[in-house]
């Protein structure tokens, strides 16, 4: 029966319909010390993900230095196929694109990054990770000190942009401060072309969209002044950051620019094309100018003024000319930033990004938050309708404080992704496996390492009362004996109801799977024989449609 005290709720507005989001796989994956995730693309049975190992422990085998890029490979169900370490920095705002075919280029920094000659690095990797080519771009005699971020094109090659702060070398151009230098590369890694977007104020870039016309969207911020490749804005007076636009045509010559501000800072993050207009996501601390109306939630870090305005998701949906058609405000009274946001065929849209906040547009944090006075950084995704009205929020994550970072993300479908993030590990002290954060492998991940989710909205659209009513799951049982073992081990096991079949694997401690047998029946005993397997520890892990259990094996000889 679906419950109409939902639908009651959403008339009032007092509360906003939690999603529920089902997380039919996860695992996590690093050294013991501090990774972070930032990209991931799709391949044939699987996923590449890229970003950074600290250290060769844990599952990271292979000599890498800190700051060099980790890229493994997982299956379609999450499990570690294999891993390179190439030599470059991956960059923290989602270091993986995939061309027409099936490679895919990695861009970040050249190897020397902290020295005085660290370029820009675009990689071209082939479908068995290997690397194909390296290039670098800059001026070798110069450092570059901001990460870059870019996307494929239609001919199979890549555009990248970086903050830029000298000419010279590759750079033909520079305005002031910090200017955004986007290049075009060829799939063989030649420089097409290359161009200075910027002013003698200051410019950030941000992410880059393809338009359907063959050109590009730049989004970025800055305080932009008089000279320059950016002419539609006000030169800025204050210290705060206007969201800005650049469209560029196939060549990288600015068609036009313009600026969506408050007084406060403001960023546009993404620009989506759609087929009447742009969707642009942003983020914003402002109340009046473009986002006068649109529901910004006055907050302060930590409560404190000292700590300035936190930011809140804002969107604006405007037509070809640039004219805002509607502009609205996501979030609590703590910070929410965006990442990306994907159109659905209905017309509306789903956003990813992450949040801190307890309050405002954010009620699912409260299920994460036991006796703490602040929560900690979570994912966060919420659906909106055509018109920018919120039909339900998510906040995914652990019940501690310590942050989740959100890398990336893959669509498959209106109701199916998978997310790249940076979560807390088991050696962190104050952070537990618990919430949503359940991976198999705690045992062999440190204090930050990459976490892979695979969600799906299960929201009944077909009825706006609310969500289709789910059945009662029953909780996998399974005993496995003896443990500790020596040749063979016996596995007792009891599927839920109405389920017939299952799935056992065995990991070692690198995380990589040894041995799978697949289980019949709703209930029995399978006998293992482990005599080919090395002495050590092992995990094991019994799926069942979308439930998983998994725990530790020893076996000695």
């Amino acid at each position: 029966m679906k419950s109409k005290i939902f639908f009651l709720l959403l008339i009032l507005n007092s509360v906003l319909l939690p999603a529920q989001i089902r997380i039919d796989w996860q695992q996590c994956y690093g050294s013991m010390g501090n990774d972070d995730a930032r990209g991931i693309i799709e391949k044939e049975g699987g996923y590449w993900v890229i970003g950074k190992a600290k250290e060769p422990s844990g599952m990271v085998t292979c000599e890498n230095e800190t700051g060099n890029a980790w890229l493994i490979e997982i299956s379609s169900e999450g499990d570690l196929v294999e891993e390179h370490c190439i030599n470059m920095g991956a960059s923290e705002k989602g270091g993986l694109f995939k061309s027409l075919r099936d490679d895919f280029y990695a861009i970040g920094m050249a190897p020397d990054t902290f020295s005085e000659k660290a370029q820009l690095n675009v990689t071209k990797i082939n479908p068995d990770g290997e690397v194909v080519w390296t290039r670098n771009f800059g001026d070798k005699n110069k450092a570059f000190w901001h990460l870059p971020n870019g996307t494929t094109t239609a001919d199979g090659g890549i555009i990248v942009g970086i903050d830029t702060q000298w000419a010279g070398g590759d750079i033909s151009n520079y305005y002031g401060i910090d200017d955004v230098w986007v290049i075009k590369v060829d799939s063989l890694g030649n420089l097409e072309w290359e161009t200075t977007l910027g002013t003698n104020g200051d410019e950030i870039a941000g992410r880059y969209t393809l338009s359907r016309d063959g050109g590009y969207y730049v989004s970025m911020c800055g305080r932009p002044g008089n000279n320059g490749s950016i002419t539609a804005c006000t030169p800025q007076t204050t210290d705060m950051y206007d969201g800005l636009l650049v469209k560029l045509d196939g060549n990288g010559q600015v068609l036009w620019n313009r600026c969506y501000a408050g007084s406060e800072d403001d960023q546009i993050y993404q620009a989506l094309e759609l087929d009447d207009g742009l969707l642009l996501l942003c983020d914003t601390q402002s109340d009046d100018r473009d986002a006068e109306g649109a529901g910004y939630h006055l907050g302060y870090p930590h409560g404190d003024e000292f700590y300035g305005k936190t930011c809140d998701i804002w969107l604006l949906k405007t037509d070809f000319d640039g004219n805002i058609l509607w502009s609205k405000c996501y979030g609590g009274t703590g910070h929410e930033f965006p990442l990306k946001v994907f159109q659905n065929e209905d017309g509306g849209f789903t956003v990813f990004g992450t949040t801190q906040s307890l309050d405002g547009d954010v009620a699912s944090t409260s299920n994460m938050h036991p006796h703490q006075p602040e929560v900690g950084q979570k994912i966060w995704v919420f659906r909106i309708d055509a018109d920018g009205n919120m039909l339900w929020e998510r906040a995914i994550g652990h019940y501690g404080n310590t942050p989740i970072h959100l890398g990336d993300v893959i669509k498959h479908d209106d109701v199916t992704y998978t997310l790249a993030a940076t979560s807390p590990g088991s050696s962190t002290t104050n952070t537990l496996y618990n919430g949503d954060l359940n991976c198999s492998n705690s045992e062999f991940c440190g204090y930050n390492n990459y976490w892979v989710l695979h969600i799906t909205d299960i929201f009944n659209y077909d009825d706006p009362t609310g969500i289709e009513e789910q059945p009662e799951v029953v909780p996998l049982q399974m005993k496995v004996h003896p443990n500790p073992a020596t040749t063979w081990v016996a596995i007792d096991y009891t599927l839920p109801n109405g389920n017939a079949k299952a799935e056992l694997s065995i990991f070692n401690a690198m995380g990589i799977k040894v041995k799978q047998v697949e289980l019949d029946g709703n209930q029995g005993q399978k006998v293992l024989d482990l005599r080919g397997l090395a002495p050590g520890v092992y995990f094991y892990t019994l799926c069942c449609g979308g439930l998983r259990q998994t725990d530790k094996l020893v076996l000695v000889r």
